[in-house]
């Protein structure tokens, strides 16, 4: 299966892209993309623990089974004040 990942924040900017397709055995949970999208972006990894995932515009925990053509945003934190 294929899924749309897209990047936002300064995940774009460490990553160099503003989306990718990437491809995956079924089934797979977010956790499972995860892993895959840190050993192909090792500069992302840094950012694990902020990053939040929206898995078709829904917030995604690990466990979130991903399907086909799903779209899988990538949202480091915003500050400000």
């Amino acid at each position: 299966m294929k899924v749309t990942v897209k990047y936002f924040g300064m995940s774009r900017e460490v990553v160099g892209l503003r989306e990718e397709e990437v491809s995956l055995t079924e089934p797979s949970l977010l956790k499972d993309l995860l892993v895959k999208i840190f050993s192909t972006h090792p500069a992302l990894e840094p950012m694990k623990s902020t990053l939040r995932a929206f898995v078709n515009g829904r917030w995604g925990s690990d466990s979130v089974e991903l399907k086909d053509k799903d779209q899988v945003a990538f949202i480091p934190p915003v500050g400000g004040g």
